[in-house]
C-alpha cells in the first residue's frame, strides 16, 4: 500500500474507531462491559500491586502490563486510554493482515478495506473486552509462517498465550507445517525442537513469573477459568435450552465473572463440548500432511497429445539452465502454498477454543477479524461472508437482547444458536479453504505437463 493510501486507510480507521467505540447505536459501556473490571485491574496494577500476589487476577501475566498502562492516566481518562490502546493492536493487526496478503499474493485493498469494516460489524464490545492484543498476536504468528520464520511464529504464539491463552492452539497447525515441510531424519526433528524449545521458554518464563508472585494466585487464575459454568452463548448452554423443550429445566447461574447455565447433563455436555475442542486443535496438525499427500496424488504428468506436445516444445526451447530455474520456480511456488495453508490455519486455531469450549460470547469474534482480511484479500467472499453474517448476529443479540438471553426467550436463544452454527461453518470453510489452496496447488504445473515434486526442499 502506498503512503497516501497507507494514510487514507489510517484516517478512515481512526473514524470508523471513534464511531464503533465511542458513538455506535449498539454502545455497550456499562451494559455488559468489562471495562470496570478492566479499569479496577489496571489501577490496582499502576498503584503497585503484584497479580496474583496482592491481586487475584483473571488473565495471563503479559496481560498485566497492558491494563496497567492505560491506568496511568487516572480513572477518569482510563476509557480513553484502554480504548486507545485496543486501536494500537488493531492496527498492528491491520499490518500484519496486509503484509500477509501481500505474500500470498493477494489484494491488499480489498484486505484493507475489508478490516475496516469489521469494527461496524461487531461494534463496541469489540473496543471494551480485553482480546484485540491477543489476536494482533495471532496475526503477526501466521505472518511469520507465510514467510518461513519459524522462530519468531513461536515466540509470536508464545506472547500471546501470555496475553490470553487461545493462540496457544496455533501451535497444533505449526507443528503439521513443519512435520510436512521439512525433510524425514535429524533435520525435522531439529526444526521440531528448535521451534517447540523457543514456545516452550517464553511460556515458561510467563508461568515461572506467576509462580514466584503466588502460586495460590496462580492456582486462582486456572480455578477461575477452568470451574466456570457452561456460558451463556456457548453451544453447550444451547443444548441445554433445547433440553428444556423435551422436560430438562436448565436455569442462568453466576459464577466466576461469567453469566452461565446449568441443568440436566451439564457436565457431561461441558466435558464433550471440551474433548471435541482439544480434538478439533490436534486436527489442525494433521491438514497439512492430507492436504500435501492429495497434491501429491493429483500431481501427475497429463497424458494428453497437448500436453506431450506443450513439454516436448518447451525441451526444445529451453537450455538446462532453464529448466533448472523452472523446476526451481515449482519448488518455491509449493513451499509458498504450504506456507500459505499453515498461515491460514494459525488464524483459524484460536477459534476453536472458542467454538468447543465452555466460553462462546460475542467479545471473541474479534478473533476472525485477521482471518477474515485475509479471505478477503484472497478473494474468498463467500466464506468472508459468513463471519460477517456472524458478527451482525452478535451486534442484534449483544448486548440489548443479552437480558432476554438470561431469561432463556426462545427468540434470544434461536438468535444465539443460528449464530453458533454460522460460526462453524465459517471455520470449517476457512479450514477447507486452507486444505483447498494446498490440495489444488499443482493445477497450473499438471496443465503445464510438469510433476509437482513430493515433499519440499
Amino acid at each position: 500500500m502506498r503512503p497516501r493510501a497507507a494514510a487514507l486507510w489510517l484516517a478512515a480507521a481512526a473514524v470508523v474507531f471513534a464511531i464503533s467505540a465511542f458513538a455506535y447505536p449498539w454502545w455497550a459501556d456499562g451494559l455488559h462491559s468489562d471495562l470496570p473490571t478492566l479499569r479496577s485491574y489496571g489501577l490496582a496494577l499502576a498503584s503497585g500491586k503484584l497479580p496474583y500476589r496482592e491481586l487475584p487476577f483473571e488473565y495471563p501475566p503479559l496481560a498485566a502490563p497492558l491494563l496497567a498502562l492505560p491506568a496511568v492516566l487516572g480513572e477518569r481518562l482510563f476509557h480513553y486510554a484502554f480504548a486507545l490502546s485496543q486501536f494500537v493492536a488493531f492496527l498492528m493487526m491491520a499490518g500484519c493482515s496486509s503484509a500477509l496478503v501481500r505474500t500470498l499474493g493477494g489484494s491488499v485493498r480489498a484486505s484493507a478495506l475489508a478490516l475496516l469494516a469489521q469494527p461496524l460489524l461487531l461494534g463496541a464490545v469489540a473496543w471494551v473486552h480485553f482480546d484485540l492484543w491477543g489476536a494482533a498476536l495471532t496475526a503477526a504468528a501466521a505472518l511469520c509462517v507465510a514467510r518461513g520464520a519459524v522462530p519468531l511464529a513461536a515466540a509470536a504464539i508464545g506472547a500471546g498465550a501470555l496475553v490470553k491463552v487461545f493462540p496457544l492452539a496455533a501451535a497444533a497447525p505449526l507443528a503439521g507445517w513443519l512435520w510436512v515441510a521439512q525433510k524425514p531424519g535429524a533435520r525435522r526433528r531439529r526444526a521440531l525442537a528448535s521451534t517447540f524449545a523457543v514456545l516452550a521458554l517464553v511460556v515458561a518464563i510467563g508461568a515461572a513469573c506467576a509462580l514466584l508472585l503466588s502460586v495460590d494466585g496462580t492456582l486462582h487464575f486456572v480455578r477461575y477459568q477452568t470451574e466456570r459454568p457452561l456460558e451463556i452463548e456457548s453451544s453447550g448452554a444451547t443444548a441445554l435450552a433445547l433440553v428444556a423443550l423435551f422436560g430438562g429445566e436448565p436455569k442462568v447461574v453466576f459464577g466466576f465473572g461469567s453469566v452461565g447455565v446449568r441443568g440436566t447433563g451439564d457436565a457431561e455436555i461441558a466435558l464433550a463440548s471440551a474433548i471435541a475442542g482439544v480434538l478439533a486443535i490436534v486436527s489442525l496438525a494433521f491438514v497439512p500432511a492430507l492436504a500435501r499427500r492429495a497434491r501429491s496424488r493429483t500431481a501427475v504428468v497429463g497424458d494428453s497429445r497437448q500436453a506431450r506436445r506443450t513439454r516436448r516444445a518447451e525441451s526444445r526451447r529451453s537450455v538446462p539452465g532453464q529448466r533448472a530455474a523452472k523446476s526451481d520456480g515449482r519448488a518455491a511456488s509449493g513451499d509458498g502454498d504450504l506456507r500459505a495453508t499453515a498461515a491460514l490455519l494459525v488464524l483459524a486455531a484460536p477459534l476453536l477454543p472458542v467454538l468447543f469450549g465452555k466460553v462462546l460470547s460475542p467479545q471473541f469474534l474479534v478473533w476472525a477479524w485477521p482471518g477474515l482480511a485475509v479471505l478477503a484479500g484472497l478473494g474468498r467472499w463467500r466464506t468472508f461472508m459468513l463471519g460477517a453474517l456472524a458478527q451482525l448476529l452478535t451486534l442484534l443479540e449483544f448486548p440489548h437482547r443479552f437480558a432476554a438471553l438470561t431469561r432463556l426467550d426462545p427468540g434470544a436463544v434461536a438468535l444465539v444458536g443460528v449464530r453458533n452454527v454460522l460460526l462453524a461453518v465459517f471455520l470449517a470453510a476457512l479450514v477447507g479453504g486452507a486444505y483447498a489452496r494446498l490440495a489444488g496447488a499443482s493445477e497450473h504445473a499438471r496443465a503445464a505437463g510438469a510433476t509437482v515434486p513430493r515433499r519440499d526442499p
